[in-house]
């Protein structure tokens, strides 16, 4: 035995919840510490990082023969073998050592015993796949929108009128604007924890940057916003903003039970569109 993850079906699906948008394949490294996975559309706009820690699953067992297993995954198949499995029955993912298959087992319970369901689907080779970098952006306005991610994704819904819409932040409000020949709509939502970078002191100038500008997809932008409602539907994001830079948005997903305790979290990158002179 390599590894044996268990969890809820309905825990499962947020894996192709999430990348299916950007990817059909990924590759997903386990090790004692976390399941993570890092993956990038075709077209490189958008990036995204998950990491599943074990408190996210009834049973985590990782093998002691490496420091870190990699399991290439086809997301269409899994998301396959997962029809059919109701939201709260259980799903053991299991791979066996010198075996390119995975596992995927599930007991049902009945009056005369258990039902138990076994699939299988096979393992993608690592070799081939894309290793995608999440790079460490260090960008001038750090921040909170004070509203849900859902009331978010609303009101960046509400003012699509072209293809991509204008993000404004300062150390009050983001403003998002939509915006094309004929028409112009806005949503300002106040922010909190706004933490701004301060002037490079080796600077020969040390301006200081009261606000930051980028232009995003709009198609680009509901689909990141969509999967950081993963986070929980009432939950927050924090978003990194800078001018002509790249959009980086967290989230994660705390234990109900204990708010100290993150089940799962992501990172989003969304590339911003730059329009010409």
């Amino acid at each position: 035995m390599e590894i044996e993850l268990e969890a809820p079906a309905k825990a499962w699906n947020i894996m192709p919840k999430s990348m299916k948008p950007m990817v059909n394949e990924a590759k997903f490294t386990i090790s004692k510490e976390c399941m993570e996975v890092n993956f990038v559309d075709p077209a490189h706009v958008s990036m995204g990082h998950l990491k599943f820690y074990p408190a996210f699953f009834n049973r985590y067992v990782v093998g002691q023969s490496k420091e870190k297993y990699e399991v290439g995954i086809d997301i269409d198949v899994f998301e396959d073998k997962l029809k059919g499995i109701k939201p709260h029955e259980k799903i053991t993912m299991k791979t066996l050592e010198g075996e390119s298959i995975i596992f995927l087992n599930t007991e049902i319970k009945a009056s005369s015993g258990d039902i138990k369901l076994n699939k299988q689907m096979k393992m993608i080779d690592c070799a081939g796949m894309p290793d995608p970098k999440i790079p460490n952006l260090d960008l001038p306005f750090k921040f909170e929108p004070d509203i849900p991610i859902t009331e978010l994704k609303r009101m960046h819904k509400n003012i699509l009128i072209s293809d991509h819409t204008k993000w404004t932040v300062d150390e009050k409000c983001l403003t998002i604007v939509g915006a094309d020949d004929e028409t112009r709509d806005k949503v300002i939502i106040p922010v909190t924890h706004c933490k701004k970078k301060e002037p490079n002191k080796k600077a020969k100038t040390k301006k200081e940057l009261k606000k930051a500008t980028s232009l995003f997809s709009d198609d680009y932008g509901e689909m990141i916003l969509k999967i950081a409602e993963l986070g929980g539907k009432s939950g927050r994001v924090k978003i990194e903003l800078g001018n002509d830079n790249p959009m980086v948005l967290t989230f994660a997903k705390k234990d109900f039970w204990d708010s100290n305790k993150t089940l799962y979290e992501g990172m989003l990158l969304l590339a911003p569109r730059i329009e010409s002179e």
